[in-house]
Order: C-alpha cells, then structure tokens, then sequence
C-alpha cells in the first residue's frame, strides 16, 4: 500500500509543526512576561504579602517562576527518556514526596504514575506479581475506624472530603508490593529516599544561612514553631522542604542511620560508594541539628 506522504514530505511537514509551535511558545511567554512587566507587582503584594522575604521589589519574579518551573519540567522529562520508562520517576517522586511536604502534587503525580506503570504492564501481558504487604491489615482496621465518622458528623459532605483526602496518602500501602517486587526496586528506593533526604537537608541548612543573613525567619514552617530561644539570640527551627522541624528531624535520622548502616558494612578497600554513604550521614546529621528538635536530637 502506497503511503499517502512520502518520508521527505513527512520530515518537512515535522519541520514546519515545530517551527509553529516554538513561535506559539514564544509568543506565550512574551505575552506573559509583558504582563509580569505591568502587573507584577501587584501580583507580589496580593499573593505573598507585602514584603515578601527574599522577593521584595524583586522585578519579574513570576518570568523567573515559570523558567524555573519549564526547566524542571524538561529535566524531568529527560530523566523519563534516559531512565527508559516511567518507572523510575514514578517511584522517585513517590518517595521523594516523603520529605517535601512544601511541595504540592509531588506525592499525587507520583501515585498517579505509579497507578499508569501497573496499567501499562497489564495492558502489555506483563505478569504483575503482587503480594499484599502485612501493613494491609492495620490499613483496613484505620479505614472501618474512620468510617465511623460518618455515624456521628452533621457535614457528611465535609467529612467525605476528608476521607478521601486520608485515603489517597494510604493507597501507596496496597500499590507498592505490586511495583517493588525486586531487589533493584528496593535498592532504587533507597537511593531515592538518600537523595531526597539530603536535598531536604541542604535546603534546612540554607534557611538557616538565609536567615541569619536576612534577619528574617525564612522556613516553611508555622510561626509558632518556626524559632527557638538560645544564648546566641533567637534561632530558626529550620524545616527544609518539610513543614515541620520535628518531621524534618524524623525523616532525616531514619535515612542518616540507614545511610550510616550501609556505610559502615565490611568492604576491602574505601570506595567512592562508602564515602558518599558517610558523607550523606553527615549532612543529614547537620540537617537533623539545626531543626532544634528534642526528638529529633535524642533519636
């Protein structure tokens, strides 16, 4: 059968789609960045207050914004291609999510690639071995628990919102025996789990730098446990990507004694592999001391 264009006709129809669409792109970014131009200002003082630390009659902020943002879209799109598949930025995002509380939809568009892994294995013929986790049965014990909410509230409608939120954060519990199945998976977990924690810690880290600088509390913590009284005058409870010290303590000490653990088993010579092992044991031990926090201290 005869093709109804030919492959060089194909090529220069390709050529002409992606010339088109890269001056829509960039008329779209000069309409935005003209409108940052006018309105920009405003836009700092009704949405973030009027100084914003860090951003106070800083001139287009929101350009910048969305740079940044197209950038990390491109990364993340380049990771997926260089990664061969979904999987790896599915479980990445899943269990990065786990220290940055701060950032929205992380958690959610992670489940949700998880959710299009499983799909695209089943709709490939791919056997998908699953064997529920035993944190199965307290799962189900938590949700008969909340269902008796309904018994007693007088806004059901509020109350389901609510139920339905709590569920989407436990349905990672039945979903993930179905996706790390292998010891690469849970060694792929690990190292994404030792990543985040210490991107979450570098950022702790530089809140506190950025506040003693400023003078200003600059975490994503609530006033009323953002600080902390000490000699050396009043300190940031920094959070890192986390909104809470004491989360952000807890978190970053369970990986520091599992990055400490790996990095202290029996090896014949000091490889770059251990060295990175203690040296992701330190920073997150920094991490976990200047969120000042007794539980994070004392664990």
């Amino acid at each position: 059968m005869r093709a109804l264009i030919s492959p060089r006709a194909g090529g220069a129809i390709a050529v002409g789609l992606q010339v088109l669409l890269a001056l829509i792109v960039g008329v779209v970014l000069g309409r935005m960045v003209g409108m940052d131009a006018l309105y920009g200002f405003g836009w700092q003082r009704s949405l973030l207050g009027p100084s914003p630390p860090l951003i106070n009659d800083l001139p287009f902020v929101f350009s910048i914004g969305g740079v940044l943002g197209g950038l990390v879209l491109v990364g993340f799109l380049a990771w997926v291609r260089s990664s061969g598949g979904w999987e790896q930025p599915a479980i990445g995002l899943l269990f990065f999510s786990l220290f940055s509380d701060s950032v929205f939809g992380v958690y959610q568009l992670g489940l949700i690639l998880v959710v299009m892994v499983l799909v695209a294995r089943i709709l490939r013929g791919q056997q998908v071995d699953y064997r529920p986790s035993p944190a199965l049965l307290p799962l189900i014990l938590v949700v008969l628990v909340y269902l008796t909410t309904f018994v007693h509230t007088r806004t059901p409608g509020a109350a389901l919102a609510d139920f339905n939120f709590r569920m989407l954060f436990l349905l990672a519990v039945p979903l993930l025996p179905a996706v790390l199945n292998s010891r690469r998976h849970l060694q792929m977990v690990f190292r994404f789990m030792l990543w985040g924690a210490c991107i979450s810690a570098a950022v702790g880290i530089a809140q506190l730098v950025a506040s003693l600088a400023s003078g200003q509390l600059l975490t994503f913590g609530d006033p009323d446990f953002n600080r902390i009284s000490t000699p050396l005058g009043t300190m940031p409870r920094c959070t890192g990507l986390m909104l809470h010290p004491n989360q952000q303590s807890n978190v970053l000490g369970a990986v520091a004694l599992l990055a400490l653990w790996f990095g202290c088993a029996p090896r014949e010579r000091l490889s770059g592999k251990r060295i990175w092992l203690l040296g992701a044991h330190l920073l997150l031990c920094l991490g976990v001391l200047v969120t000042f926090s007794r539980s994070g201290w004392l664990a």
